[in-house]
């Protein structure tokens, strides 16, 4: 997961130094799209990097399985890196892109995994210095 946000914070930082707005594209994509495609995207991201890879090359299995992600949600890899850049660019939308992304993939846990979730939030904020 953390090799997908690197690429795209380099795609990103790349691309806003082209121009300060990115008009909306013909072909963008609706926000509910984008939740799925990204929830999908990180399940998939999540399970190659939790087992190891056959290939030796997990970065190259990352990208084959979200091209199959983008054949499976019929879109094409300019239509999200398009409808990506004009998300992020306005970031209240992208904001709630992300919220909704997080909210689905928490309710996909299972019962015993969100009280984990909850456990080690509790925890971490306990562990927090107070100020």
């Amino acid at each position: 997961m953390r090799k997908l946000i690197y690429i795209c914070i380099v795609c990103l930082g790349l691309s806003a130094c082209n121009r300060p707005y990115i008009e909306k594209p013909d072909d963008l994509l609706s926000k509910s799209e984008m939740v799925d495609v990204l929830v999908e995207i990180y399940k998939s991201q999540q399970m190659i990097n939790s087992v190891p890879s056959q290939s030796g090359n997990q970065i190259l299995d990352i990208a084959k399985n979200t091209l199959y992600i983008f054949q499976e949600q019929e879109m094409t890899y300019q239509q999200f890196e398009g409808s990506y850049k004009y998300y992020f660019a306005n970031p209240k939308e992208y904001q709630k892109i992300l919220d909704d992304v997080k909210e689905e993939l928490t309710n996909q846990l299972s019962e015993e995994e969100r009280n984990r979730m909850e456990q080690l939030r509790a925890e971490t904020q306990q562990q927090q210095p107070k100020q």
